[in-house]
């Protein structure tokens, strides 16, 4: 990080820590942001799309209540963006789990032994 920010984009150091911080906290980003897709398509597939509103809606709620926490305690607005935006989309990923998980079970057939 120290090259991108210092080298390539010439950042003075205050501003390089700030962003530093912020790009470590977003490090989960883009692993729950392909989770979160995967689980829409899947359910899209299934034709299931309520659940997706849903979530979207508990991702919305958990990066408003990130940022507003964050405002009110003074946190470098990058770190709170990078930690609510990771929140959310985790908060999202492990909804849209549940939902899948409940749906697969719902659709497994049913198992009869003769007697």
């Amino acid at each position: 990080s120290d090259v991108y920010f210092h080298n390539l984009i010439g950042v003075s150091p205050e501003l390089a820590l700030i962003a530093e911080n912020g790009a470590g906290f977003a490090l989960l980003m883009p692993l729950a942001m392909a989770f979160v897709s995967v689980s829409r398509g899947l359910l899209t597939f299934k034709r299931n799309t309520r659940p997706q509103a849903l979530a979207m809606l508990l991702e919305l709620a958990t990066l408003t209540m990130v940022l507003v926490i964050g405002t009110a305690f003074g946190f470098p607005g990058v770190s709170s963006a990078a930690i609510g935006m990771t929140a959310a989309l985790i908060i999202e990923a492990i909804f849209l789990w549940l939902v899948l998980r409940q749906t697969q079970a719902r659709s497994q057939p049913v198992l009869q032994t003769a007697d």
